[in-house]
């Protein structure tokens, strides 16, 4: 860590964001315990991910169904974290918060480091970012989420350390772009941001220390980014390799099904109202928290940035996290334009929203002291996060028991009442592949690729789900309205619950299929 980060994240600092991660853990999974009456998840997806970590250290493959490899996972690299919590035997619930909870520490050091690399003339936002990120809601939530958020944000922050540190590109670079892609597959463009700033920069550092002949600078300075690049290239491709290879075999692509799967059923066409009302939501995901009172500082240190005259390497270092930022947001526009789950698909962003909206504050109050405006905004700052980080644990444990009695319960129920041969239609496969333990056949195309790029033809997924030979379908009927009305078709069971239920969704049912 920088000089400043190191003297400023002494003893006091350190206990004091380990109490803060303590009580994040407690507060967090006391809320589930309390709504839920359990531990668990709070999202269906994460029982995919189990699912497939446990077949992964049960038979050495990725499947849902057993003996059948899948290419379900977006993020095998958390896959095979959590497939060592079943090798040694620890609960999934245990193992999954662990890491969740260390990645959250890592994440608010890694932040911290990065405040201390861009704005080392202001070393008390080190410990000022790691306290307000280790606090965000939504961070918290992520942590104990089961899903790989937070790993994919931690790789990116050593993305981006690494883009800053001026060094160049190199093997390293390479590594850390590649376990990011195998962590989210949108890893692969930062890392070409990354590399692209990263190689930049030091081109036009070894031009300036060559001797003053222009041309031999240039030359000398390309030569050295050219081969950073290739040697990071190189890296990066056979980190890459083995997924690759792995998808191409199982699925006929190099992406898995996953990722084709949600684009077929979320993608929208571009229209104006549409792009604008996807921005105004995530503008509002990211005021949602700290920068509901930092925001003004994080767009005054942009213009900044912009505006004054500095060498554009530093430019480039400085303005990298805000490009990642504005390029995540408009990749999810274009691919996946949903902020559901409280926008988790820009979660990687928020660190840094974070860090921008604390340098911006500090250095508007540097350059127009106001001694109440100054003795005002950490209390208020303060106060809302913290108020929103308990409101979080709330959504947290409301998250979890809508899992568990809606996926969860129909899922205990099939293992229960259905016998093992029975092939169960679904589109939600992950509480139901892990706990049913039945042959399932995905009516969302994560796992069977036959219906993957047919989220919403009523003929085509009738006429697989006999192929299959389906004999039972759990839905939310909102999804699949015309399924209730077959006739062939017979509810049977119904996930009821007391608690509210997110707007919009109803209880999951379970209809038995007559052809």
């Amino acid at each position: 860590m920088d000089a400043p980060a190191v003297r400023l994240m002494r003893l006091p600092q350190f206990w004091a964001l380990t109490g803060l991660m303590a009580a994040s853990t407690l507060l967090y999974l006391g809320a589930a315990q309390a709504l839920a009456g359990d531990l668990g998840f709070p999202l269906d997806d994460s029982w995919i991910h189990q699912a497939l970590a446990r077949s992964l250290a049960q038979e050495g493959r990725l499947a849902i169904n057993p003996g059948q490899a899948t290419a379900a996972s977006t993020s095998p690299l958390w896959t095979v974290l959590l497939a060592v919590g079943y090798l040694v035997g620890l609960h999934p619930f245990w193992w999954s918060h662990l890491l969740g909870g260390g990645l959250l520490g890592l994440v608010a050091a890694l932040t911290a480091r990065l405040a201390g690399r861009l704005f080392p003339e202001e070393p008390g936002l080190v410990v000022a970012a790691a306290l307000l990120v280790v606090l965000e809601w939504r961070l918290v939530w992520a942590a104990f989420s089961g899903m790989e958020t937070l790993l994919f944000t931690a790789l990116c922050l050593v993305l981006l350390l690494r883009a800053a540190a001026t060094r160049g590109p190199d093997g390293f670079l390479g590594l850390v772009g590649g376990l990011a892609t195998l962590a989210r597959p949108e890893g692969v463009v930062l890392f070409g941001l990354a590399l692209l700033v990263s190689a930049l920069v030091v081109a036009r550092s070894a031009k300036a220390r060559t001797d003053t002949v222009a041309s031999a600078g240039r030359a000398s300075g390309w030569r050295a980014a050219l081969g950073g690049v290739a040697a990071a290239l190189a890296v990066f491709g056979l980190v890459l390799a083995p997924y690759v290879a792995y998808n191409l075999a199982t699925l006929g692509s190099p992406l898995p099904s996953t990722f084709q799967a949600k684009a077929a059923y979320y993608r929208q066409t571009l229209t104006a109202p549409f792009v604008l009302a996807y921005l105004g939501q995530a503008a509002a995901f990211f005021v949602s928290g700290p920068l509901l009172v930092l925001a003004p500082g994080a767009a005054a240190l942009l213009a900044g940035i912009v505006r004054q005259p500095r060498p554009w390497p530093q430019r480039a270092v400085l303005l990298l996290p805000a490009a990642w930022l504005c390029t995540l947001t408009l990749l999810y526009l274009v691919w996946l334009p949903t902020l559901h789950h409280h926008g988790r698909y820009l979660m990687p962003a928020l660190p840094l929203a974070v860090l921008y909206g604390l340098a911006g504050t500090v250095q508007i109050l540097r350059r127009q002291p106001a001694r109440r405006l100054a003795r005002l905004l950490p209390p208020v700052t303060a106060g809302v996060t913290l108020v929103l980080w308990g409101y979080g644990a709330v959504v947290y444990g409301g998250d979890v028991r809508v899992i568990t009695d809606q996926q969860v319960a129909v899922a205990r129920w099939l293992r229960r009442e259905t016998s093992p041969a029975t092939v169960v239609a679904t589109h939600d496969i992950g509480a139901i592949g892990y706990f049913a333990e039945r042959r399932v056949v995905d009516m969302a195309g994560l796992i069977t690729p036959e219906l993957t790029q047919t989220p919403r033809d009523r003929e085509r997924i009738m006429a697989t789900l006999r192929e299959q030979g389906a004999a039972v379908a759990a839905i939310f009927p909102r999804w699949y309205p015309w399924l209730p009305q077959d006739p062939r078709v017979q509810e049977v069971y119904r996930a009821a619950t007391d608690y509210p239920l997110p707007l919009g969704q109803d209880e999951m049912r379970v209809f038995v299929i007559r052809w």
